[in-house]
């Protein structure tokens, strides 16, 4: 091989990188400055929040307690709404409830209008790191039908310094 030879490899080997390094940023770049489609959300839905400390409870009790906070969200009247909510942690081997199942009756709930469940909580019994996530149900009448609503959770099983 002679001397040009290898040069040539080496500018070609270089050249080759600058470009795929300059198509990556581009890409990254052109990522991040493109706004993400809105999402669209159904129109009778459950939301959780992730669980965190709650500020109340700290505030007003001076106690540690983890909280988590549920939506029911809906575009049309309901009647005899029924939500379960239920906190959990994540153990080593397996999920545990820290909670009892909690039932809230609504007998009638306006269109569009939330309903909001925000004393839902846990006192901490240590600051270990433990993972909580909450999880809602429902079931309503909707237009005279008796509806069921899934199961949602929190987005994320979020860590937290509470042990239970």
């Amino acid at each position: 091989m002679t001397r040009n030879s290898k040069l040539n490899s080496y500018t070609i080997s270089v050249f080759l990188i600058a470009v795929i390094g300059f198509n990556l940023l581009t890409l990254t770049l052109t990522s991040a400055a493109t706004p993400k489609p809105r999402e669209v959300k159904a129109p009778c839905r459950l939301e959780v929040a992730d669980a965190h400390i709650s500020k109340n409870t700290l505030k007003k009790e001076g106690k540690l307690a983890v909280k988590v906070v549920f939506k029911s969200i809906c575009n049309f009247d309901q009647e005899n709404l029924v939500l379960k909510v239920q906190i959990f942690k994540t153990g080593f081997f397996a999920v545990h409830p820290v909670t009892p199942i909690i039932v809230r009756k609504y007998s009638f709930v306006r269109a569009n209008h939330w309903v909001l469940i925000k004393n839902i909580y846990v006192y901490c019994k240590n600051t270990k790191s433990t993972k909580f996530y909450g999880t809602v149900e429902a079931q309503a009448v909707v237009n005279g039908t008796e509806v069921f609503a899934p199961r949602a959770q929190s987005e994320k099983s979020t860590p937290i310094d509470c042990g239970t």
